[in-house]
């Protein structure tokens, strides 16, 4: 356990950036000048009890004494005033010191959780294509929000509480240790060695409610998605009562989970605390069985029940927040799991430049296979030349391959023999992003954000530097003005679509689809099944959209719809990996 432990302590640190490092060792260094307040507040408990009862020493030490000398009081009363203000003044300083320490740790790690938070997002944005389909979305929506937010506060902070508890408490008993190091000394083992025992004998419940609370999680956001992205059919099909009895059943089980970590991190404080005032009280009848004088037995006890009164809390945060990382640590693992995939990041440059594209789109001797199923070839061989300004239709079977067909003429995957060069400049992972500059694509589900129309062309553009004179002309281009009923060369396109465009038909959403495409000046517009939800009336506008484009347009299409191909100039098939050209009529796919 401690080899794991200390595994993601490390794995943590390296994902530290300078700041992150710079704010850490200024916790740390907080953590110290606190613990030497705690000492001093606790090392003037002795002199301050002692004024009180009249004692000035306790066995060998004379730290009453040493005070009278130094400040000189002129009646024992003033002494136990100045004392009083000096112990009053230290325990303040050091409440005001402790209250700035976990300011200090809840910033610090609440900032790594939000490190760590963009780290999955980028992580997940810049994944290589392949590893995308291995990855669930409901993994990635539960990794970058809900475990993230569970490890800062089941792992990260209790880690900062915990070391720096750890310190202070070593400062605590050694001050208590000035007074009587073999009392102190077996009063700090007899509480470590139970709390030792207890954390031993619950560490595997801790972990395996933790492993419960990462699941339980994970599958309600799987629910949550499946069950909010298909209402129709679940209203449809009657089937609320069956999940929310899988959600109740999950939830349910997390809470449980939850609520038995809570116990176990809590429980032993009742049991320690009630131990600590029995040990108070054998403490109490062997002094005054054995001692001289019951003022400097008082003395003692009320030092260490003020000693106490800090240590036991310090002990109490130890083992809690131990508690807290043991339970975290399956979540954590997944975490850190998901931030060592490769990414692209490294790549991507900040400014792509377009690969200039003047004549033509060469496929030489492309083959493809997975990396889950390599023997497997999904593309064999292909070879083809998509000249400027083509319209290229793409046919075929389901799982004939034109899905990788695509996703290898947009960059986002690499062949594994054969390449693609653009007018002779061979694509590969250094220009990719470069080659994707010259694209705009639209898919067959085109997905639209909760805003307006103009911002939904326009994506990724800033509200106020949105063309509004361009918007108008894709809209023409488009047929927008018609679908909407909009005036030409009115720019009233303020009205919200609703959440992914619930406000639009199939077909408008297809041509807000291309409409986007087109706003980017991308010369090279491919278009998957673009025209599957369409009824004939909507598929023969877009269609006639692109027949209307000029010659710089190059349009690659896929599509099952022989009525979509009329505006395309050559044909081609895919069928088992092989892709061939074919002429019209070109019967059956």
């Amino acid at each position: 356990m401690l080899k794991e432990l200390s595994n993601a302590f490390f794995e943590l640190w390296s994902l530290l950036d300078f700041q992150r490092k710079r704010e850490l060792s200024f916790v740390l260094l907080a953590t110290f000048f606190t613990s030497l307040i705690e000492l001093i507040n606790l090392s003037l408990i002795i002199p301050f009890m002692a004024s009180l009862v009249g004692a000035g020493r306790y066995g060998n030490y004379q730290s009453t004494d040493l005070i009278s000398k130094i400040i000189s009081p002129k009646s024992s009363a003033e002494l136990v005033y100045f004392l009083a203000f000096a112990f009053g003044l230290s325990s303040l300083f050091a409440g005001a010191m402790r209250l700035l320490l976990l300011r200090l740790n809840a910033r610090f790690s609440f900032n790594l959780g939000a490190d760590l938070s963009l780290m999955l997002f980028k992580k997940n944005l810049f994944l290589s294509y392949e590893d995308h389909l291995n990855i669930s979305s409901n993994l990635a929506i539960d990794s970058v929000i809900t475990k993230t937010n569970y490890i800062v506060n089941n792992f990260i902070f209790p880690s900062m509480l915990f070391f720096s508890s750890i310190i202070i408490l070593i400062v605590t008993v050694a001050a208590l240790s000035y007074v009587n190091f073999a009392i102190v000394l077996f009063s700090f083992l007899t509480f470590s060695v139970l709390y030792l025992v207890i954390s031993k004998t619950l560490q595997k419940k801790l972990y395996v409610n933790g492993m419960k609370i990462s699941d339980s999680s994970s599958m309600l956001v799987r629910i949550l998605q499946e069950s909010l992205g298909n209402y129709r059919e679940i209203t449809i099909n009657k089937l609320q009562s069956y999940y929310i009895k899988h959600f109740q059943a999950l939830d349910i089980n997390l809470r449980s989970s939850e609520a038995e970590n809570a116990f176990i991190a809590m429980s032993p404080r009742f049991i320690l605390e009630a131990s600590g005032m029995i040990l108070v009280s054998v403490l109490a009848m062997y002094m005054i069985k054995h001692s001289d004088s019951i003022e400097t037995s008082i003395g003692v006890l009320g030092i260490f029940a003020l000693g106490a009164q800090k240590m036991l809390p310090m002990m109490q945060q130890t083992y809690a927040s131990f508690c807290q990382i043991r339970a975290s640590m399956p979540a954590l693992k997944g975490i850190l799991n998901l931030l060592r995939f490769d990414d692209v990041s490294h790549l991507q440059h900040c400014i792509s430049l377009p690969i200039a594209f003047k004549d033509k789109i060469l496929f030489k001797d492309v083959s493809f296979s997975y990396k889950s199923t390599a023997e497997k070839f999904v593309l064999k061989d292909v070879n083809l030349c998509i000249n400027k300004g083509d319209k290229i239709g793409i046919i075929g079977l389901s799982g004939g391959g034109k899905s990788t067909f695509l996703d290898i003429f947009l960059g986002l995957l690499s062949p594994t023999s054969g390449y693609l060069s653009i007018d002779g400049v061979k694509v590969s992972t250094q220009n990719m992003d470069d080659w994707r500059a010259n694209i705009a694509q639209v898919p067959q589900n085109v997905f639209l954000f909760d805003s307006s129309i103009e911002e939904n062309i326009a994506v990724g553009v800033p509200k106020e530097k949105i063309d509004l004179d361009r918007i108008g002309v894709v809209a023409k281009q488009t047929l927008l003005y018609d679908l909407l009923d909009i005036s030409e060369g009115e720019h009233i396109f303020g009205r919200n679509l609703g959440e992914d465009g619930v406000h639009l038909s199939g077909g408008q959403r297809q041509r807000v689809g291309l409409a986007r495409a087109l706003y980017h000046q991308s010369k090279v517009l491919v278009l998957d099944e673009p025209t599957s939800a369409l009824d004939p009336e909507s598929e023969s506008i877009l269609v006639g959209s692109l027949s209307n484009l000029d010659a710089e347009y190059t349009v690659v299409m896929v599509t099952h719809r022989q009525s979509s191909l009329s505006g395309c100039n050559r044909i081609f098939r895919v069928a088992d990996g092989i892709i061939e050209e074919v002429n019209r009529p070109f019967g059956a796919y």
